[in-house]
C-alpha cells in the first residue's frame, strides 16, 4: 500500500521564497537594461541557482511496502526500510551549515551532518539509517506519518 505525504512549508518559507524571488527578477531587469553581455553572464547564474534548489526541492514523502521515496521536482532520494533505525520528532532548533535559508524551504546540511529536504523550521522529523545517513523531512500529517513509517519498519525500530 502506497501512501503520499506532501510536505509542510511554513510561512516564513513562502515569504522568504516570494522576496528572493521578486528581487531576482528586478535585479535581473536591471542587468538587462544595462548591459547584454551582463544579462546573460546574470541569467546563467540566475539559472544555475534556481535549478540547484529546485533540484532538491521535495514535492511528496511516499511510503510504500519497503520504501520511503522523497520525490523531488526533478530527482528522487529512495530510502529502503530495513536501513532504517531510527524516526524521531526533532524538538529543538535547527542549525545549518548550508542550506537554502528559506528559499524554497531549508534543504541543505546542518550542523551535525544531517541532509535536510524539509520545507519548515518546525515539526520536522529526524530518520537515522543503519549506515549513519541522517534526513530531515516535514510531512504535513507528521505524527501520521511517522506512526505509519514505523509501523511499516521491519524491526519496529524506532
Amino acid at each position: 500500500m502506497t501512501q503520499k505525504y506532501l510536505p509542510k512549508v511554513d510561512f516564513i518559507s513562502i515569504i522568504v521564497t516570494l522576496t528572493v524571488l521578486l528581487s531576482i527578477s528586478i535585479a535581473f531587469k536591471a542587468f538587462f537594461s544595462y548591459s547584454k553581455n551582463l544579462s546573460i553572464f546574470g541569467f546563467i547564474i540566475l539559472f544555475t541557482a534556481i535549478f540547484a534548489v529546485l533540484y532538491s526541492f521535495p514535492v511528496a514523502y511516499i511510503l510504500t511496502k519497503n520504501k520511503l521515496v522523497i520525490k523531488k521536482i526533478l530527482s528522487k532520494k529512495t530510502i529502503e526500510l530495513h536501513t532504517i533505525n531510527t524516526v524521531t520528532k526533532i524538538s529543538q532548533s535547527i542549525s545549518f551549515t548550508y542550506s537554502t535559508k528559506g528559499f524554497f524551504g531549508y534543504l541543505g546540511k546542518t550542523m551535525d551532518g544531517s541532509t535536510s529536504y524539509s520545507t519548515s523550521l518546525k515539526n520536522n522529523l529526524l530518520i537515522k539509517t543503519n549506515d549513519n545517513k541522517k534526513i530531515i523531512i516535514s510531512p504535513t500529517k507528521m505524527n501520521l506519518f511517522q506512526n505509519e513509517l514505523r509501523k511499516r519498519l521491519p524491526t519496529q525500530k524506532y
